[in-house]
């Protein structure tokens, strides 16, 4: 995904986030025994309730990417887009904003693991469980005491909710290019014609809310969370507008 635009080489908040996400990357590859520590455990994103979720990985989790092809949209999307948003804001309001649009996308992925089914019921039989102070029967026969089955529930939230990406934060960056370049064309995978900002921006904005809300088997994009970067990003810009009149 591309547009043309006047900003011929890389500003230097956009090569620095580019460097930097490529070394966490090739960091992530490096086997856990050997650094110390595990890049993806400690840093990725997981559920506020699980035991492995720090709240500094609201910020950590937009540096790292699940595999090459991930990485390499997303700084594609950063390499095409940031330089001219980089260029009107200035690079310290930039990362700012980048950031802030990427907390802004975590938050509403943890908002959306709240309705998730499995994290209801797990709280729902937790609660059950220290209430009465009765162990939980499950389907294979096994049973676990309310002690027990606290662990398996954590457990559970640990392993299976995370997530990583810099995409909440380059659909803020999208939203302001629908702000400020309303009408320049862009370009989307392999649709062969332009399609301008502005609506590129409210075709994301449906695509990732339809996908949300009937998810397809197989299918590990984190859509509320693009939507949370992307609403992020206009309410910042309208924000400072508002300030800067305000001034």
């Amino acid at each position: 995904m591309s547009f043309q635009n006047n900003i011929s080489l890389l500003t230097p908040v956009v090569k620095h986030l580019i460097i930097i996400n490529v070394l966490i990357m090739l960091l992530s590859a490096t086997p856990s025994d050997i650094l110390g520590i595990d890049i993806q455990n400690t840093f990725a994103l997981h559920y506020w309730k699980a035991s492995n979720f720090y709240p500094f990985q609201l910020i950590t989790h937009q540096f790292l990417h699940a595999n090459l092809a991930h990485i390499f949209f997303n700084m594609f999307m950063l390499f095409s887009f940031g330089p001219a948003i980089e260029y009107r804001m200035g690079p310290v309001k930039f990362i700012g904003f980048y950031l802030l649009c990427g907390i802004g996308a975590g938050m509403a992925e943890e908002l959306t693991w709240n309705f998730d089914s499995v994290i209801q019921e797990l709280n729902r039989l937790a609660d059950v469980t220290c209430q009465t102070g009765q162990s939980i029967s499950f389907p294979d026969g096994s049973v676990k005491t309310p002690s027990e089955f606290i662990e398996f529930k954590d457990m559970v939230f640990c392993r299976r909710f995370a997530a990583v990406g810099a995409s909440g934060a380059l659909m803020g960056v999208f939203a302001a290019t629908a702000l400020f370049y309303p009408n320049v064309n862009t370009y989307f995978l392999f649709i062969p014609f332009p399609i301008k900002a502005k609506y590129m921006v409210v075709i994301f904005f449906l695509l990732d809310m339809g996908l949300g809300f009937n998810s397809v088997e197989g299918d590990t994009v984190a859509h509320f969370a693009h939507v949370g970067g992307l609403i992020m990003g206009f309410l910042l810009i309208f924000l400072w507008r508002f300030t800067h009149r305000s001034n």
